[in-house]
């Protein structure tokens, strides 16, 4: 079994997020990122692509436990995430069944 290092940085708030995309040690590291409903936005330049390793996962929150909302805005906010991801030419991971909490996609 190959020794693998496991290595967790809770990241909190967009001034963290910022902090850690500024510093070129964290460049190409992350195989797995969760990004919150808060954060979303990140995925919207791509900068935070950097930080990813080729082929890493990347877990974005659905909206379906955290707020109430009816299916037409639930839908409105599916659809943005996935035209992000698409834009960023993630492929999508279907994942719906396993865990409704989370779309997964890959880089």
């Amino acid at each position: 079994m190959p020794n693998r290092t496991s290595k967790i940085f809770p990241v909190v708030g967009s001034s963290g997020i910022k902090r850690l995309m500024r510093k070129s040690k964290f460049d190409n590291m992350f195989d797995v990122v969760f990004i919150s409903q808060h954060s979303i936005s990140f995925l919207k330049d791509g900068e935070m692509n950097r930080l990813l390793k080729q082929g890493a996962d990347v877990y974005v929150e659905s909206p379906k436990y955290l707020f109430p909302l009816d299916s037409k805005c639930r839908e409105e906010i599916e659809n943005r995430i996935f035209e992000m991801a698409d834009n960023l030419r993630y492929n999508r991971i279907d994942t719906e069944e396993l865990n409704p909490g989370f779309y997964h996609f890959r880089s």
